[in-house]
């Protein structure tokens, strides 16, 4: 678990002191700008592809079209005939997860773990805003008692014919934990939208009343109207709603977009920040500079607000 800031930095700068460190250090930083160079050498190939032409004699045309066709060749492949193997491919944030962050966390956190993806699509439907494409990224599985994981998400769909528009309809965090009650079935509760001429409140980007599910009313809940709560248990999702859960809604969530999910025992929580966390460094700078000492003081505020996040949902 977290200690003070001091505390965990001086364990993190003992690691980095020594030589052994260093040297897996230098091959990591190598690791990762490979990666980036060759991220961006392969957006810059097709324009070179197609400038090319024009820049070189006709001497060389035959040349150019060898370049080009073996292009042509690498696209195809990438994105018809292989893409589960370019896919597999490490990207930086890949590398970043699991050789910086896993590590790094694990001095705080001795089981935990990183992956890719965490939560099932089938449950992320359900208390998320609807959307076509959902792309999760560095889940942290703590595997502690509280059965704790959290990541990143980002859905969106697309819109028009021919010149389609990209609409991204969440940017956040999802949470998984143990759930302070089990309820038979699910409960849901999630926002709502004001509409545009009414100015009434209206439920449109999440899924609405389902199939055995009621729609309940709780008038405890400051600003109650903003959020719509459906239930298979309604006995459960009161036992849920306890004074303190309730003062969570009405004061520590008041104007962000939050929505949860209890599937059994299960609790889940999305919350749409609008950015991601546990980023990889981007630029060659960054990366030259890479050291875990920043890293943690950089991810100090995320896990002190997922710690937060845990105890405003513990059974009390």
């Amino acid at each position: 678990m977290l200690g003070t800031l001091e505390e965990d930095l001086k364990k993190i700068e003992d690691m980095e002191d020594s030589a052994e460190f260093q040297i897996k250090l230098q091959a990591l930083r190598k690791k990762m700008l490979e990666i980036k160079r060759w991220s961006t050498a392969k957006y810059l190939v097709p324009f070179f592809l197609i400038l090319m032409p024009r820049l070189i004699g006709r001497d060389s045309m035959i040349l150019c079209f060898i370049l080009i066709g073996s292009g042509l060749l690498f696209y195809y492949l990438k994105y018809h005939k292989m893409p589960e193997f370019f896919s597999n491919m490490e990207s930086l944030q890949d590398v970043y997860a699991k050789d910086v962050l896993e590590p790094l966390l694990q001095n705080f956190y001795p089981d935990l773990t990183v992956e890719k993806k965490g939560i099932a699509l089938e449950d992320v439907v359900r208390f998320t805003p609807k959307s076509q494409k959902y792309l999760q990224d560095t889940f942290l599985f703590f595997h502690d008692d509280r059965g704790l994981l959290i990541g990143n998400l980002e859905s969106y769909h697309t819109t028009g014919g021919k010149h389609s528009t990209t609409v991204y309809d969440f940017t956040g965090q999802l949470y998984c934990m143990k759930s302070p009650v089990a309820v038979q079935g699910e409960v849901r509760i999630v926002p709502t939208d004001r509409a545009f001429l009414l100015k009434n409140e209206v439920q449109y980007r999440y899924l609405g009343c389902g199939k055995g599910e009621m729609k309940l009313d709780t008038e405890d809940i400051q600003h109650n109207e903003h959020f719509d709560i459906y239930a298979t248990d309604e006995f459960g999702t009161r036992r849920f709603l306890t004074p303190e859960v309730l003062r969570v809604f009405s004061e520590k969530f008041a104007g962000q977009e939050l929505s949860i999910y209890i599937k059994g025992d299960l609790l889940y929580i999305a919350i749409y920040s609008g950015h991601k966390m546990f980023r990889a460094p981007y630029t060659e700078a960054d990366i030259n500079n890479l050291s875990f000492t920043e890293e943690y003081k950089k991810l100090r505020g995320s896990l002190e607000y997922i710690e937060d996040i845990c105890k405003a949902f513990e059974e009390k």
